[in-house]
């Protein structure tokens, strides 16, 4: 269910899912702590973006492979850029540089987490060594933008993931993925002008009839 629908239940219901012991080293989080916490979410997130539903059209990319510390993005797109500048790719017009990624860290340890950091094609080119090529199709998606430093990525990450389920979507089988419009040490504030991209799918609706005169329920 959504935040907002677990806010109108009563807390008294949920309150076992809010709520560790309080040991040595443990936190105690409060009911109303955590409906606080997606209220902040959401207020950060409407001064930041909007998002939107749009639908990604197939992508064919060069990418590097990575699993562990995220923190190695950094030198990752180093290494891609320096292949791909002398090949023409940096200077391709509606250059669009990803990352793509294909778990989470809250829920996946950071020795594990996989991405690719990616740019994407216009025309065919060579590839060879550590960098490899594929094509993606992520469909519908919510695409929410962003102007944010590279501290606020979490957040950003965060808060479009409960504007999601606020809004009545479901994320997809597909995986979630950045696009990056600028050089953030090019900008006065070492911003970085980003689509954070979560593919979505249908829900599915159940219709629930009530029969109250012989105590009948049908659902569908």
């Amino acid at each position: 269910m959504s935040p907002s629908e677990f806010k109108d239940l009563s807390p008294n219901k949920f309150s076992k899912i809010c709520k560790t012991e309080s040991k040595k080293g443990q936190v105690s989080v409060s009911f109303k702590q955590y409906i606080c916490n997606v209220n902040n979410s959401m207020k950060w997130f409407e001064l930041k973006a909007k998002g939107t539903v749009q639908n990604v059209d197939k992508l064919q990319m060069v990418y590097i492979s990575h699993k562990g510390n995220m923190n190695a993005i950094g030198n990752l797109y180093d290494r891609l850029i320096k292949w791909a500048t002398p090949k023409g790719l940096m200077y391709q017009e509606n250059l669009r540089m990803f990352t793509i990624y294909h778990g989470s860290p809250k829920i996946t340890s950071p020795d594990n987490i996989r991405s690719s950091i990616a740019i994407v094609l216009n025309s065919k080119t060579s590839i060879e060594r550590e960098v490899s090529l594929k094509t993606i199709n992520p469909g519908k998606c919510i695409v929410y933008r962003f102007e944010i430093t590279p501290n606020e990525f979490q957040q950003a990450w965060e808060s479009s993931f409960v504007w999601m389920s606020e809004n009545g979507y479901k994320k997809g089988d597909k995986d979630p993925f950045e696009v990056y419009y600028n050089n953030a040490q090019e900008h006065p504030e070492n911003k970085f002008i980003v689509d954070l991209c979560i593919p979505i799918k249908k829900l599915k609706i159940k219709i629930i009839i009530l029969d109250l005169q012989n105590g009948l329920t049908f659902t569908r």
